[in-house]
C-alpha cells in the first residue's frame, strides 16, 4: 500500500467518513481512536507499540498518566455540543494512533528504491538560490494545472535527502490524513509538534515538505505531525482551518495537554496556524504552548509594497502568483480570522518567527512580529539576510535553513516542556 495518500483522494474525500480501526506505530505517532467512547478528559499512557520500541524509555504507564510519564492535567477539551464537532475521548490505555499503512524504511538515510543525494549534504548558497528559482519556484506559477502542480511539487520534495534513521509513517488526526516524521534518537519528550504546510492553500503536502519536517523534529525533540487538509479551489475557506483545528484537538483528545503542543506552519502555513490560534481562543479553548511561523503569508490583500521592491530578491516566490491562490481560499468570505495582522493578539502564547530578508512577504512578518511585541507577547525573530521566501524547506541541503530550524525548534521545544 502507498504511504502517501493520492492527492485526487485527499482533494475528493468526505469528512462524513470519519470512523477508522485503531492501531498503533513507533515512529511516535499520536492520533486519535474514533471507537473510544470513554468519559471526558481521560488521559492515555504510551501506546503498546511506543512501550516495545527502543524509541521510548522505559517508564511507568498507568491509565492515567499523560504521554511520557506525565501527569494527566485538567484542561478545557472542546465541547461538541458547543463547537458541533465530534470528538472521540480516549480509553486509557487504548491506542490513539490509526495507520493505514507501514513505516518508511528511511533507516539508511534513504528510502527503498531511492536514488539521489546521501542525507545532509550542504549544498553552496548560489547552488540552492538556482534549484530553487529554477525548479521549485515555476512549479508554484498558475500558469501549470493544479493537479500537475501538486504532484511535482510533491515529487521536488522527495528528492530532498533525509537524514540517516528518519522514521515516518501516516494516518489520521480526527479523520484528517496525516503524516507523522520522526528524526533518529529516542523519543523521550512529552510534546508534539503540529506542522502546518505552505503552498498558498492551493498546492504543497507532507510529502513537498519532508526535509523541512526531519530537521524540525530533530531540533525539537519530538515527532511532527503534518497533516493534509483540504486545499483550494476545491475546499476554500473554512476548511482548511476545520482540519487544523481537528487535527489539534485530536493530539489533546490522545493525551496531549495543549501546553505540550507547538503549532508551526510556513508561508500559507503560517496564515493558517494563525486562523487557528484565533479560532481557539474566540472559543475558549486552551492555547498551544508555542508557535512557530516560518515567512507567514498574513495578508491576503496582499497590499504591501515590499511585494514589489522584494521581487527581484525573491528566489521562490512572484508576488503576480499571490492574487489568484487568495481568491481560491478566501472565495466570497471575509472572517477575522483570515485578517490576523489587525486581530487583537493578547495572551497569545510564545511567537517565533523566521523570514527571510529578501522575500516578498517580509512586511507580513515585520508586522506580525511588531504587533505581538506591542501586545505583550513574547516573541523571537530571526530575519536572515540572503535569504528568500520559505527557505528552510531546503534543510539538509542549505545551511541557512538547518540553522533556522535548529533555533525554531529549540525554541518551540522549550516553551512547551517548561
Amino acid at each position: 500500500m502507498s504511504l502517501q495518500e493520492p492527492t485526487e483522494a485527499r482533494t475528493s474525500r468526505e469528512r462524513t467518513e470519519r470512523p477508522r480501526p485503531a492501531a498503533a506505530h513507533p515512529a511516535g505517532i499520536v492520533l486519535d481512536t474514533s471507537r473510544a467512547r470513554a468519559l471526558r478528559g481521560t488521559r492515555s499512557g504510551p501506546t503498546e507499540v511506543e512501550r516495545k520500541t527502543s524509541a521510548y524509555s522505559a517508564r511507568s504507564t498507568g491509565g492515567k498518566a499523560g504521554p511520557a510519564g506525565h501527569d494527566a492535567v485538567p484542561e478545557r477539551v472542546p465541547d461538541p455540543a458547543r463547537t458541533g464537532k465530534a470528538t472521540h475521548p480516549l480509553v486509557a490505555q487504548r491506542s490513539p494512533l490509526v495507520v493505514h499503512s507501514r513505516t518508511s524504511a528511511a533507516v539508511s538515510g534513504r528510502q527503498p528504491g531511492r536514488r539521489g543525494l546521501s542525507s545532509d549534504v550542504l549544498l553552496p548558497l548560489a547552488v540552492n538560490r538556482l534549484l530553487t528559482s529554477a525548479v521549485v519556484a515555476p512549479l508554484l506559477s498558475p500558469a501549470l494545472p493544479v493537479p500537475v502542480r501538486r504532484r511535482l511539487l510533491d515529487l521536488t520534495g522527495a528528492v530532498l535527502p533525509l537524514p540517516r534513521g528518519t522514521r515516518r509513517a501516516t494516518g489520521s488526526l480526527g479523520g484528517v490524513p496525516t503524516e507523522a516524521v520522526s528524526a533518529a534518537g529516542p523519543v523521550t519528550s512529552p510534546h508534539r509538534v503540529l506542522y502546518l504546510h505552505g503552498g498558498g492553500y492551493v498546492v504543497g503536502s507532507p510529502a513537498s515538505h519532508r526535509a523541512l519536517l526531519v530537521g524540525l523534529s530533530r531540533a525539537a525533540g519530538t515527532p511532527v505531525h503534518a497533516p493534509h487538509y483540504r486545499l483550494a479551489p476545491e475546499h476554500p475557506h473554512p476548511a482548511a482551518v476545520e482540519d487544523a483545528l481537528t487535527a489539534f484537538r485530536a493530539l489533546r483528545i490522545a493525551g496531549h495537554p495543549a501546553r505540550r503542543i507547538a503549532i508551526a506552519g510556513d508561508s500559507a502555513g503560517g496564515g493558517l496556524a494563525m486562523s487557528v490560534l484565533l479560532r481557539l481562543r474566540d472559543n475558549g479553548e486552551d492555547l498551544p504552548g508555542s508557535v512557530g511561523l516560518i515567512s507567514p503569508w498574513l495578508d491576503l490583500d496582499c497590499a504591501s509594497p515590499v511585494l514589489a521592491r522584494n521581487a527581484a530578491t525573491d528566489a521562490m516566490l512572484d508576488p503576480g502568483w499571490l492574487p489568484d491562490a487568495a481568491r481560491d481560499y478566501r472565495g466570497t468570505t471575509d472572517p477575522a480570522d483570515l485578517r490576523p495582522l489587525d486581530a487583537d493578539l493578547t495572551g497569545l502564547p510564545p511567537l517565533h518567527v523566521v523570514a527571510g530578508a529578501g522575500e516578498v512577504l517580509l512586511d507580513d512578518a515585520d508586522r506580525l512580529v511588531e504587533r505581538a511585541r506591542t501586545a505583550g507577547v513574547p516573541v523571537t525573530y530571526r530575519r536572515a539576510e540572503g535569504m528568500w521566501h520559505a527557505f528552510p524547506v531546503l534543510a539538509g541541503t542549505l545551511r541557512d535553513a538547518d540553522d533556522a530550524l535548529t533555533e525554531l525548534g529549540t525554541a518551540l521545544r522549550t516553551d512547551c516542556t517548561h
